[in-house]
């Protein structure tokens, strides 16, 4: 009788490195990193055309939930490799510095001419429903070139599935920067925060055009990029201030290594990093919060008074 023919899976190419903890992270194209230690880190990152036997169990679930294993018929790309010369170098102090006087900017207007509630941009303009429309193309606009920053400083270009997704009836567009986890410090955080530094060109703006001008669109438009600000510093959602927090404290797994932490030791027994996620969180609450008490309900009650 005919044995069971063995079938293998093939891995993608993956990056790694190691993290503060002593522990490695490894990334491949589409993939969520997955933290391991050194020496499957070094066995998953051989140049060579690895295959996992689909009987090995649990690896090959691991790798296949993760996103490692590859069905389609053309080779996946090695995920992009951190940009390290000087022009990138160059860059990245650009970005730096750029952020730096734009939210000093920023910071200033705001405290002079007041931050707008929901239910101001509502009111802003000449009918509820035209403030809206105008708020919500703001927010697409804007949102293209948050993730085309992300795209060039994460070198995500040409990506097999797209650099950017734009989803218009959500007003947002996404690009997938898992592969940065793999790259230094300075490259990574630079991926992860130019979206910010973008929203905050757009911010100062906006604060600009309605210090000098006044016009009510220039309220809507400082409104919805205030929001687009606080809705980064939802640190238990997926946006990315979570993913900056995450590479600050170099720990992809951090969310779920707290709650493992919380549930299966005496709190008084949780390392200090499970704390410091927790209070991370907690700030992500309160901007969700804020979100809903300063803008979305105001703006929501406002609408349906004046229709």
């Amino acid at each position: 009788m005919a044995g069971t023919p063995e079938i293998t899976v093939q891995l993608k190419p993956v990056q790694i490195r190691k993290l503060r903890d002593g522990m490695w992270v490894a990334v491949a194209e589409d993939s969520e990193p997955l933290v391991v230690t050194e020496a499957v880190a070094k066995a998953l990152h051989d140049p060579g055309d690895i295959e996992v036997d689909s009987t090995s169990g649990p690896l090959t679930e691991t790798l296949s939930d993760a996103g490692f294993t590859d069905g389609s018929a053309d080779a996946s790309p090695r995920p992009p490799s951190a940009p390290v010369s000087a022009g990138w170098r160059a860059a990245r102090a650009v970005l730096w510095a750029l952020g730096t006087a734009l939210f000093t900017m920023s910071a200033a207007l705001l405290l002079h001419g007041g931050v707008p509630t929901g239910a101001d941009a509502i009111s802003a303009g000449p009918h509820p429903l035209l403030a809206v429309a105008v708020a919500v193309g703001v927010a697409i606009v804007t949102a293209v070139p948050h993730e085309l920053a992300h795209v060039v400083f994460g070198r995500a270009f040409g990506r097999r599935r797209g650099s950017v997704r734009v989803r218009v009836r959500r007003a947002s567009a996404t690009t997938n920067l898992t592969h940065v986890w793999a790259w230094p410090a300075s490259p990574r955080l630079a991926a992860v925060s130019a979206g910010i530094v973008v929203d905050l060109a757009f911010l100062t703006l906006a604060l600009a055009l309605r210090a000098t001008t006044g016009a009510w669109v220039t309220t809507v438009a400082v409104t919805v990029m205030v929001m687009r600000i606080v809705w980064q510093l939802r640190f238990h959602r997926n946006c990315d201030g979570r993913h900056i927090a995450k590479m600050l404290i170099d720990n992809p797994t951090i969310d779920t290594d707290t709650r493992q932490a919380l549930t299966t030791r005496l709190w008084t027994s949780a390392p200090r990093s499970a704390w410091l996620w927790s209070a991370v969180i907690a700030v992500g609450v309160l901007a969700e919060l804020a979100l809903l008490a300063v803008w979305l309900a105001p703006a929501a009650l406002r609408l349906l008074s004046v229709l």
